[in-house]
């Protein structure tokens, strides 16, 4: 343990050699995960299983219209409610509705 020196100070020294003194100097960015493009595309299926009217009814914590009026904003390229269907899959998944 090196209670003076931060993890990211060490790995800055260690690269230093490696990368440009503009990237070193940066502040931190966030990183934002294509979530849209995983909702709609590559985890489709598990869209349709938790969201599903019927999982969404046998759960009965979401309203079954709201959701299904959400998912057709989103395939129909209305709206970008990506992050939206997300946490609803998410607490779907949570709840062990699929």
């Amino acid at each position: 343990r090196m209670p003076h020196l931060s993890m990211k100070k060490l790995f800055r020294d260690a690269v230093r050699d490696l990368l440009p003194r503009r990237i070193l100097r940066r502040p931190k960015l966030g990183f934002n995960p294509p979530i849209g493009i995983w909702i709609t595309r590559d985890l489709v299926s598990l869209v349709d299983r938790y969201l599903s009217d019927a999982a969404v009814r046998r759960t009965g914590v979401l309203e079954p219209a709201a959701v299904s009026a959400l998912l057709g904003e989103l395939r129909e390229g209305r709206r970008d409610v990506s992050l939206k269907v997300w946490a609803l899959l998410v607490t779907q998944a949570w709840l062990g509705t699929g």
